[in-house]
């Protein structure tokens, strides 16, 4: 798989290199502004509540977050928790391909899918809220009419553009499915990697080892001769090429979705590589 820099010789190198390429990121994502009359711009005036820009900014930070917790974790332990470093890896895949599929090319889908989003969260935190002791939180029943009246806008916003959320067959578009749809958005990968069929295959492989899941970490595992009970010792590894690999291609998913955010921002590249607002 390319990569963006020179392969490092070892995987704290690599982490430690990739650390820096992360900050860089965040601290670039935290000061774009969104330019007046840009896609975005122009989705926020749609949706109140919770603005376009948010819905798809905050899960990119999520990502970077993510990633940035293995780059940092891995050298200051010196190795590699394999059942810990898949969790980030995977939530890094899921909230980056979270942000892409509601940054579609078409304002008005762009738009549905940010609704989507905020429905499926206001529910969520609704649900939250109706599991905590109502004695302890003496707000509770305020904190819930405020949720309660956000679901209400955002079923209404999807009601108007075709999507029934008091239809009991009614589902969210599941992380799956988003990340599917994310490596769809992905340009191929010059040494042939196709990531419509790896970034997939990474999200559901990171899931099942971070679950402790047999078929997954099979692969890495080691067994004794078993003996006169019919018992082996299993011994279980991680190589450390397999995390380089998933963090590379969490990397490349969060650059893509950071250039999507840049562009639908009202930023272009001009021929120096810097930044600019289009012709208008």
């Amino acid at each position: 798989m390319e990569t963006s820099q020179q392969d490092p010789a070892t995987a704290m190198e690599y982490c430690e290199q990739l650390d820096r390429v992360v900050a860089q990121h965040i601290t670039s994502f935290e000061a774009l502004a969104v330019l007046p009359g840009s896609p975005i711009d122009e989705a926020d005036k749609m949706l109140q509540y919770r603005s376009y820009r948010e819905t798809v900014q905050v899960p990119i930070f999520s990502a970077l977050d993510h990633l940035r917790l293995v780059t940092k974790s891995v050298p200051a332990l010196r190795g590699v928790l394999p059942f810990a470093h898949a969790t980030p890896l995977r939530s890094a895949i899921t909230a980056a391909s979270t942000s892409l599929w509601a940054m579609h090319d078409e304002h008005e889908t762009r738009v549905l899918r940010a609704a989507i989003l905020n429905y499926y969260d206001y529910s969520n935190g609704l649900k939250y809220f109706n599991g905590r002791p109502a004695d302890k939180y003496p707000d509770l029943d305020r904190a819930k009419d405020k949720v309660r009246q956000r679901m209400d806008y955002f079923a209404a916003e999807l009601a108007d553009r075709g999507e029934d959320v008091a239809d009991g067959r009614w589902r969210p578009t599941a992380d799956f499915d988003m990340v599917v749809a994310a490596a769809k958005m992905m340009r191929p990968w010059r040494d042939g990697w196709k990531p419509v069929t790896e970034v997939p295959s990474r999200w559901r492989w990171l899931s099942g080892y971070a679950h402790g899941m047999r078929w997954a970490t099979a692969p890495n595992t080691e067994q004794s001769e078993a003996d006169e009970n019919g018992y082996s010792a299993t011994t279980m590894t991680f190589g450390i090429d397999s995390l380089m690999e998933s963090a590379r291609i969490v990397q490349t998913l969060i650059e893509t979705a950071l250039d999507r955010y840049s562009e639908l921002a009202g930023h272009t590249e001009d021929p120096d590589g810097k930044s600019s607002a289009p012709d208008r």
